[in-house]
């Protein structure tokens, strides 16, 4: 199963005002049913995220799910797709639709978009609560996907998950023989040679 990131902001009236999925795909490759079933998803959970916010003082809403016994916190699921949400003081939700477990990642990735959106509200040419369509504001949406959703950035630069495994492995495979080339270097003595204590 590949890994897959989908993140909208939605609006106080539950508009949709920018999203974007990961990994990128070209523009011409982007499938449509893929992306309308991902605003479904995010527009269903707005109930769950409003219901949650209401009874959560914290702004990125972390929710353990009954059905899971592991540390990940999510605020909803629908089949594969885990939802996780982070809501401003203005009401604005930040979705986050992925098939990956990354937590922290996710959290890290709230936080640089909600500085980012931000500074945009901040620009007097920005109508709030409008879509954005800033190029500025795109180039960050992608560079912080790319920081702190790594699985995203392979997928991104052509390497299918076996081949990523592969490169993970083989960088592993390196570490025993850069301690035996440590070994040899700072405590081997060749046989025969004395060594001299007192």
């Amino acid at each position: 199963m590949s890994k897959e990131f989908y993140f909208v902001i939605v609006g106080r009236n539950d508009q949709p005002l920018y999203e974007i999925e990961f990994p990128i795909m070209d523009k011409n490759r982007k499938k449509d049913e893929n992306r309308h079933l991902n605003q479904f998803i995010a527009h269903a959970a707005l109930d769950v995220i409003d219901e949650h916010s209401l009874t959560n003082n914290q702004m990125y809403l972390k929710v353990r799910t009954p059905s899971q016994f592991s540390p990940f916190y999510v605020v909803d699921k629908f089949n594969e797709w885990f939802v996780s949400a982070f809501v401003t003081a203005s009401r604005i939700r930040f979705v986050m639709l992925h098939t990956a477990k990354n937590d922290e990642g996710i959290r890290l990735f709230f936080q640089e978009m909600y500085e980012t959106y931000i500074k945009l509200s901040m620009n007097p040419f920005y109508a709030a609560d409008s879509p954005i369509q800033s190029t500025s504001f795109d180039q960050k949406a992608t560079f912080y996907g790319r920081k702190y959703l790594p699985i995203a950035v392979l997928l991104h630069s052509g390497c299918d998950i076996n081949l990523c495994i592969n490169i993970v492995l083989w960088v592993l495979g390196l570490i025993p023989g850069i301690l035996h080339a440590i070994y040899v270097i700072f405590y081997y003595q060749p046989p025969g040679t004395a060594v001299n204590r007192r």
